[in-house]
């Protein structure tokens, strides 16, 4: 009986050996690409809504927040005022570049392509301006013609985000 384990365990182990796709084979195989679902419009706005209420506190206030950067900048409410609205114009653009990154990995179905296509427009512009680094990082933006440029064609922005943030409504 010893001589007919031993041949089968050979054989056993031999075969092992041959077999078509080894530990190491299977490591260098190629996962398997999941195609992309197409993202519902729920998932879709889902993206966009959690931002909209403080974006729309700067489309809203942003006249405002540059009167106090001019003219009431040395009070204390004015102060803290400007501070916070700083703080919002410099949080849109770091938010907008969040949108667009999450949207960038949704198959975005055709009927929202056209929305979507648009407000990514404007995201990519407002993120492409980069207050920190033009206005300062102080608590309120520099006092140079880059920086009032800067903000000047930002609020522009903000008048074409708020008719797409309209838009939305039917969405959020």
């Amino acid at each position: 009986m010893k001589k007919l384990i031993s041949p089968a365990l050979l054989t056993v182990l031999l075969l092992a050996g041959c077999s078509p796709a080894g530990p190491a084979d299977l490591e260098s195989a190629p996962t398997p690409t999941p195609t992309p679902v197409e993202a519902t419009p729920q998932q879709v706005a889902s993206v966009i809504a959690q931002y909209v209420p403080d974006w729309q506190k700067v489309v809203d206030g942003s006249n405002d927040c540059r009167f106090t950067w001019v003219l009431d900048k040395e009070t204390p409410a004015g102060k803290v005022n400007g501070m916070a609205c700083y703080h919002r114009e410099q949080t849109i653009g770091t938010t907008a570049q969040l949108v667009l990154r999450d949207w960038s990995k949704l198959k975005i179905p055709a009927s929202m392509s056209s929305i979507v296509g648009s407000t990514s427009k404007t995201l990519q512009a407002i993120a492409a301006i980069d207050l920190k680094a033009v206005c300062g990082e102080g608590s309120l933006p520099a006092e140079t013609p880059e920086c009032t440029s800067a903000i000047g064609s930002r609020n522009f922005l903000y008048t074409t985000l708020k008719g797409q943030l309209a838009a939305w409504s039917p969405y959020l």
